[in-house]
């Protein structure tokens, strides 16, 4: 166990009524000049906040020290490539989320594609499910490099018929 570090009788005070204004390396520093407390620290501060069920709002890491920000449950973040929305504590892809709330059961073998090549845009119309051979077939073949969801839809049925004709094929 650490060593205990003697509190000033107002500090507790000071923190109920200042912990939303400074960080806690802030309170850190005022703590050791104010309240005669030199061991005090930022970790000093988290865990003295933790025992008295006090809350600071600020951050005391990296260049910005203002308020933490929590994403609300539903917030949509864009990543890289394609769109998230957080789901309780985590963050799912948005396109897998909206084809599950219509109904579709997605497996580890089947892949999403964006018929119109957008990842942004994840309307239910614009997504195809699809296996991932079809995929790889489909881009082997070319029919994924247009902008237009009529002829990407085409190309992936296209494929998926050549995957089915193949499969018969090597069947007989």
């Amino acid at each position: 166990m650490g060593k205990r570090i003697k509190v000033h009788p107002d500090f507790l005070k000071f923190c109920e009524s200042h912990c939303t204004e400074y960080s806690y390396h802030e309170l850190a520093e005022i703590a050791r000049e104010r309240f005669n407390m030199p061991e005090a620290n930022r970790c000093f501060i988290d865990n003295f906040f933790r025992a008295h069920n006090l809350r600071n709002r600020r951050c005391s890491r990296g260049k910005n020290q203002g308020a933490i920000a929590v994403k609300a449950i539903g917030s949509i973040k864009k990543r890289q490539y394609y769109k998230m929305i957080k789901v309780g504590r985590k963050w799912i892809p948005l396109h897998r989320y909206i084809l599950k709330q219509a109904g579709y059961q997605l497996t580890t073998e089947d892949t999403v594609v964006w018929l119109d090549g957008n990842h942004m845009n994840c309307e239910l119309d614009n997504l195809a499910v699809v296996s991932r051979a079809t995929m790889l077939r489909a881009i082997k073949s070319g029919y994924l490099k247009t902008d237009n969801p009529k002829l990407s839809k085409a190309g992936l049925l296209l494929s998926e018929l050549r995957g089915k004709i193949k499969e018969k094929t090597l069947n007989r």
